[in-house]
């Protein structure tokens, strides 16, 4: 199934992940994709663009992003796509208390085509008009 009707913004700081990323995206043949490794990409991204689904590591501000803060940023921007928040550790949706997303899950999950189809899915199904 292709994806091509959603608008996805995928924010990643690990180089590897972002490699496994692609291959699961091709594999599902999602098209309508963009990637930032950083804060700073991701906001010029949802500056010039509406996203439906975004895609967002929890990073940490000692890296010099903060996921949290782009969906914030996001949402200041006018846009309200589905948030999957996302983390390699279980514990790091603390950092998420107080900013509104749809799921939390852990990276390696979307490292496979079917969940992260059932995710885009779940997001296809939210955003549907009522």
């Amino acid at each position: 199934m292709a994806y091509n009707n959603l608008s996805v913004l995928l924010v990643e700081d690990t180089k590897s992940c972002i490699d496994l990323y692609n291959v699961v995206v091709e594999s599902i043949s999602l098209n309508n994709i963009d990637f930032a490794s950083n804060q700073a990409e991701a906001v010029a991204l949802l500056q010039g663009k509406q996203y439906q689904v975004l895609l967002c590591d929890t990073m940490h501000e000692t890296q010099g992003a903060y996921g949290p803060r782009i969906v914030e940023k996001a949402r200041e921007l006018g846009q309200n796509p589905f948030v999957v928040a996302l983390s390699s550790l279980e514990e790091h949706v603390r950092e998420w208390e107080g900013v509104p997303y749809d799921l939390f899950t852990l990276k390696n999950y979307l490292y496979d085509e079917q969940t992260l189809a059932d995710i885009l899915k779940l997001a296809e199904e939210k955003l549907k008009p009522s």
